[in-house]
């Protein structure tokens, strides 16, 4: 059951990604620090008005002239909640585990989702994110993350990394703020490995509260400079470390 459930995932989450936003007279020349931030603050709106979470909570764009979705409730409409750094978070109604476990800064979490960065383009319309890009991508595999360092990042594997390539980096290397923050107002199920995913909430993280201009570890092999990421997931379990 999960494979098909992980298969028909993929198909839709490839038709998503297929079915960008299509806007005219993107610019993509250097703008200031400002000017992304704003672009990113009106991407993450018009994300939130055009898009719903299926009934396995995966992330879908409304179809125009396709009634077939009008009877979901856009991201907007889903109570979402901003954070001070400008990330959003959003619970999915009756998608929450009862007696959840608290997920804290330092857990050892257990994680199933996708994530997918996205640079906002300037418009005529305001700030649209383009092109995506698999920044992890579980569902389609059908594997568990395990202790991402990109939620929080121990100092034991910081130093190793630092006396390995010569550097003194610290956590802002390695975790992406807007994430680790936001994930904490989840809770975690008790779920095994192999048990069938059901997507519990969505978490959008403007590029400055991810990585903005700094460097940062490789986790993919692109840079995630001026780069969101838009999270949807679940948490199968949370542990102390």
């Amino acid at each position: 059951m999960k494979k098909i459930f992980l298969y028909t995932a993929a198909i839709s989450l490839l038709a998503f990604s297929c079915n960008r936003d299509k806007d005219d007279n993107t610019v993509t020349e250097q703008i200031s620090i400002q000017e992304r931030n704003q672009l990113d603050n009106e991407a993450m709106t018009h994300f939130l008005e055009t898009r719903y979470m299926d009934d396995n909570g995966v992330i879908k764009m409304f179809k125009d002239n396709d009634p077939s979705d009008d009877h979901f409730t856009k991201l907007a409409d889903l109570n979402p909640q901003q954070l001070s750094n400008g990330t959003y978070y959003i619970l999915r109604p009756n998608a929450q585990p009862n007696n959840g476990t608290p997920i804290h800064s330092d857990s050892v979490i257990r994680l199933m989702g996708r994530a997918v960065s996205y640079k906002s383009n300037k418009t005529e319309k305001g700030g649209r994110f383009g092109e995506d890009i698999i920044f992890q991508s579980g569902l389609e595999s059908g594997e568990i993350e395990v202790d991402p360092k990109y939620f929080f990042a121990p100092k034991s594997f910081i130093d190793q990394y630092n006396t390995t390539n010569g550097k003194s980096y610290d956590k802002s290397f390695f975790e992406i703020e807007g994430f680790s923050e936001a994930l904490q107002h989840f809770q975690a199920f008790n779920k095994s490995d192999d048990e069938f995913p059901q997507l519990q909430g969505v978490i959008i993280v403007p590029s400055r509260a991810a990585f903005a201009r700094d460097a940062h570890y490789p986790y993919t092999t692109y840079n995630m400079y001026d780069r969101s990421v838009v999270f949807n997931f679940q948490v199968y379990k949370s542990q102390a470390r």
